[in-house]
């Protein structure tokens, strides 16, 4: 039997949406007041994983280790950071929730075994998502 487990969480940061090849004047245009200064975003991150059944745990996979992991890879990277400022994956990317889902993918899927199939969600608000499954 295949499944698909989604495995939630928050975090807290503060971003710039800006690209450095613009003019002030075209990034204001483009992303608005949020390239002028930084401001505080929250997003919940959504990583679903399917495959096959375990028969004898009756898991996907691990809820704990997914958890484990999303806390070490994604959280403890992002929570409560200047993302253009603090991290190495966004001082040279706009922290828009497309690139955030495709970075997280990245930090998760070397630890998730290949047999699953990994999809990562990224939502601002209630009214905006990105989604992120490999090329």
């Amino acid at each position: 039997m295949k499944a698909q487990i989604s495995c939630k969480s928050f975090f807290d940061c503060e971003l710039l949406m800006r690209n450095q090849d613009w003019t002030d004047k075209k990034n204001s245009a483009v992303f608005g007041e949020v390239s002028i200064a930084p401001t505080r975003h929250t997003f919940l991150v959504t990583a679903n994983v399917s495959g096959e059944v375990d028969e004898q745990t009756g898991y996907v996979v691990d809820t704990k280790l997914l958890q484990s992991l999303i806390s070490k890879e994604v959280l403890s990277r992002f929570h409560n950071k200047f993302l253009n400022k603090e991290t190495l994956e966004f001082s040279n990317k706009i922290p828009t929730c497309e690139n955030l889902a495709y970075v997280i993918y990245n930090l998760l899927r070397g630890k998730i075994h290949n047999r699953y199939h990994l999809k990562i969600s990224v939502n601002e608000h209630h009214n905006f998502e990105a989604t992120y499954e490999g090329d």
